[in-house]
């Protein structure tokens, strides 16, 4: 993982950039003995809000992937995505040319609750409810 820019400066619709090992694409066909895990380049994008994200509020998701030659997107909200950009995060997905995934509160809340040792290494930013 490594930070595109400072916190206070554009970051293209990038917030992070990971070399990500993912499972295959919707329709990779893989050849018979290929690992169906492969390392690859992602776009990371994190949205901090009390409300629901919308597509409005992610834009450009396919252009910005194609400008900067990644391999997939992945987005962390910390509420809950309208059903607008599920959609189009969804139809990206199926299509099958981009590795594509998100995460809303629910699901991060989730992953932290069975790592517990990244709750307490960050318990000045996080604090679960019981």
């Amino acid at each position: 993982m490594r930070k595109v820019s400072h916190t206070n400066e554009a970051d293209g619709g990038r917030d992070l950039i990971a070399n990500w090992r993912t499972g295959p694409l919707e329709k990779e066909i893989l050849q018979k003995g290929e690992n169906p895990f492969k390392f690859r380049k992602v776009i990371v994008q994190c949205k901090a809000s009390n409300v629901g994200i919308g597509k409005a509020e992610v834009k450009d998701i396919r252009d910005t992937i194609e400008q900067f030659n990644y391999d997939g997107y992945f987005l962390a909200v910390s509420s809950h995505l309208k059903r607008n950009l599920t959609d189009a995060l969804d139809k990206m997905r199926n299509d099958g040319h981009y590795w594509v995934n998100w995460w809303s509160r629910d699901e991060i809340e989730k992953r932290l609750t069975r790592h517990q040792d990244l709750v307490t290494k960050y318990s000045n930013i996080i604090t679960l409810s019981k």
